[in-house]
């Protein structure tokens, strides 16, 4: 299985991604936001494999979209 990792994921082109990827069972999708109401109704309506992180990425970035990852 793949771990798909998205950014932006609760609003526009993130949470489009998010749905659409989710009708594939190949992956694991981490979908991370800001805002964490959002992304609970993004789960419910997502069909397969989904965490929801809520987290702004602004500081160290990097660090903390590695650490979805693991």
């Amino acid at each position: 299985m793949k771990k798909v990792l998205i950014l932006g994921a609760s609003k526009g082109i993130g949470r489009a991604t998010v749905k659409k990827l989710s009708e594939n069972k190949d992956y694991m999708l981490v979908a991370v936001a800001r805002t964490g109401e959002l992304l609970k109704t993004l789960k419910k309506e997502c069909k397969n494999n989904i965490a929801i992180e809520e987290m702004d990425l602004l500081e160290k970035p990097r660090e903390k979209a590695l650490m979805l990852l693991k």
